[in-house]
């Protein structure tokens, strides 16, 4: 399993391409990381100073204090994914689990009349 999860993020950083081996588009993060967590989507959690970057292959999307995080830093390993696979992120403030039902928030169409 371990090795797996290290092949698969040596495939982020690099894609084989023929004979070279060329950078893949990985997300831009340009703060100090202190977790990398996988769930069982196969989506990469990121935890930072400035928050949580959710990266689902193509996407990045950030999750900050204003999306619902405890607090506005991450702890250094304290991302987590328990055995009923929810991801916990310990923070500054505290601790939060992330909840893909209120990831999406439908948005009802405006009314015309």
């Amino acid at each position: 399993m371990r090795l797996r999860r290290l092949w698969r993020f040596l495939a982020l950083v690099f894609l084989l391409a023929g004979e070279t081996l060329r950078p893949a588009q990985a997300p831009q993060i340009t703060r100090p990381v202190y977790f990398i967590v996988e769930d069982r989507g196969g989506d990469l959690w990121f935890g930072t100073d400035r928050g949580v970057v959710r990266w689902d292959g193509g996407e990045a999307t950030v999750y900050s204090v204003r999306e619902g995080l405890a607090g506005p830093e991450t702890n250094r390993a304290a991302g987590l994914v328990d055995s009923a696979g929810r991801l916990w992120v310990g923070t500054s403030r505290g601790v939060s689990r992330f909840q893909p039902a209120y990831d999406e928030i439908p948005v009802p169409p405006p009314q015309v009349e």
